[in-house]
């Protein structure tokens, strides 16, 4: 929504009431997400000219399941929780797939695949505002090789799951 925001030289509110769509609540990307409810999830979809089924099935989160048809179309902000939220994706990665037409770009990866290892780069703390590279510390690198490796054991999940309790515990 925001890309779509964008491209019309709107704010992502000013995008929200043009289609109809009423805005509930304040929040921010990409700590928080926006949930809409079917109907505005219906606007979404003609403003977009995408089929609303194949507008779902790209995003399953788009309208929750049990809203009601006759409300009104609706929107609202739902803050994610730390582990929830993305990360910047690895900024060479980004503008080859997007034909350098962009360096950003969102990624939900499981914490064990915060490493780009094609471009030797490590997707920053949201905090940040530069990209970590990881081609400097070549024990970064080796350590995350070994990692990918040990995540193809049979019992990699629970050893992780265990692990990560541990570690923070």
């Amino acid at each position: 929504m925001q890309r779509l925001a964008t491209a019309y030289r709107l704010t992502l509110p000013q995008l929200l009431d043009g289609v109809g769509i009423t805005l509930h609540g304040h929040g921010t990307l990409p700590a928080a997400e926006l949930h809409l409810n079917h109907n505005a999830a219906r606007r979404l979809a003609a403003l977009a000219r995408f089929p609303l089924p194949h507008l779902t099935r790209a995003l399953p989160h788009l309208a929750l399941p049990g809203d009601a048809h006759g409300t009104e179309a609706a929107a609202h902000w739902k803050r994610l929780e730390a582990e929830q939220q993305p990360v910047r994706a690895c900024t060479l990665c980004t503008r080859h797939r997007s034909h350098d037409a962009t360096d950003t770009a969102w990624a939900h990866p499981a914490p064990q695949r915060l490493v780009c290892p094609r471009d030797q780069q490590a997707a920053p703390d949201p905090r940040l505002t530069s990209t970590v590279r990881t081609w400097a510390v070549p024990e970064l690198v080796a350590a995350h090789h070994t990692h990918q490796q040990l995540l193809r054991h049979p019992r990699a999940l629970t050893a992780w799951t265990t692990a990560r309790a541990t570690t923070t515990r």
